[in-house]
């Protein structure tokens, strides 16, 4: 932490810069979550998957 102060950054960036780095990807994530819940679309029933799989 100390190093931090010595050159001159305040803690609120670092700690923004941190969360950012180490948690991009679950924000992604999120969104992208978020976004599949906004345009919700109808489910597949099993014999639709195994059909659009070829599986038949």
């Amino acid at each position: 932490m100390a190093e931090v102060q010595s050159r001159g950054v305040p803690l609120s960036d670092y700690m923004r810069d941190f969360v950012m780095e180490h948690y991009r990807e679950d924000a992604e994530d999120l969104r992208t979550a978020l976004e599949r819940l906004s345009d919700r679309q109808p489910g597949l029933t099993f014999s639709q998957l195994r059909k659009n799989l070829g599986l038949f």
